[in-house]
């Protein structure tokens, strides 16, 4: 399943030839009557300016025909049920691939803390909070900061009080509900118990777009609080979508969550960037009944390491 975005045509620009200037320059002044016909005619400054041929760059789109292919691959080994996804910050081009014909919806377990922190982040965007006043410890937003505070340990180390606490703040289900209206999850249920949400990969993809693309849902200051939480995610956390990385200058952030003893549900939400800091792209992996913890994340790995030759290949280009 691909959503492909079509870079725009370029226009193309025709040179005229030598010869075809030197014709227009002889009709358009001609020649001294008294010279002969082997006199060459005078130079004539020409008043054409011809355009340059610079091309502009366009971003080459990754061979995700191949990906899927190779995503569905690993999915036939009977591995459980799996929904993964992945998106092309730089074109928008997205890909999807499931186990079954019809994609099931999965429990977003941990995975629904990101969600959390995005809307409660566009709640303070719109109340007008600046991000950086909570460095000032006197200030008028010391119950938004002292939340802002809270979210740490909920993003870092996945802690479910600290969760529930923002959730409750958030607007609970009804709240978080109307943050998934408003990105266009439309295959998001919000559920009072947050982690017992239904999502899918294309929907986790799009709350990955809401926390880290400035202008989506929140201006650059908060994508930056957001991601300078997911860059200190624990290390015993990063397993998923981000073990597939291997380059010493690509890193990931990401947001994990499982459940093992429902459906041994495990999933998996992040993003690739770059030393400078550009993102290159955002993968999510859902994953339930797939043979136990280790088993699941080597899948998982496999699948996250597909993604990253992909998009190698891609940059490369």
């Amino acid at each position: 399943m691909r959503e492909r975005v079509q870079p725009k045509s370029i226009e193309k620009y025709g040179k005229r030839t030598v010869a075809g200037l030197s014709m227009l320059a002889v009709v358009s002044c001609g020649v001294e009557a008294h010279s002969s016909a082997l006199d060459p005619p005078s130079p004539v400054a020409s008043s054409i300016d011809m355009p340059t041929s610079e091309v502009p760059f366009v971003q080459p789109s990754p061979d995700f025909e191949g990906l899927e292919y190779e995503w569905q691959a690993e999915l036939s080994r009977d591995v459980g049920d799996i929904d993964a996804a992945i998106v092309d910050l730089h074109t928008g081009e997205m890909m999807q691939a499931s186990s079954r014909e019809t994609a099931e919806r999965f429990y977003a377990a941990s995975v629904m803390k990101l969600s959390i922190l995005v809307e409660t982040l566009r709640q303070y965007q719109e109340q007008g909070m600046p991000v950086d006043i909570c460095d000032d410890d006197a200030n008028q937003w010391l119950d938004q900061c002292q939340a802002l505070d809270t979210a740490y340990p909920m993003i870092t180390v996945s802690d479910n009080d600290t969760a529930s606490q923002l959730f409750r703040q958030a607007g609970g289900a009804t709240g978080m509900q109307s943050f998934f209206d408003r990105i266009g999850a439309s295959e998001t249920t919000a559920s009072t118990s947050w982690g017992l949400t239904l999502t899918t990969a294309n929907d986790q993809l799009k709350v990955m777009r809401a926390a880290v693309e400035p202008g989506n849902v929140l201006d650059a200051q908060y994508v930056e609080a957001a991601r300078n939480l997911l860059r200190h995610v624990d290390p015993s956390q990063t397993w998923g979508v981000g073990s597939g990385v291997q380059a010493e200058d690509m890193h990931v952030e990401n947001k994990n969550g499982w459940i093992p003893d429902l459906d041994g549900t495990y999933n998996s939400v992040g993003y690739v960037y770059r030393e400078d800091g550009s993102i290159e792209y955002a993968v999510a992996i859902m994953m339930q009944r797939g043979g136990g913890d280790q088993a699941t994340k080597d899948t998982m790995q496999r699948l996250s390491a597909r993604a990253y030759e992909t998009m190698v290949r891609t940059t490369e280009q």
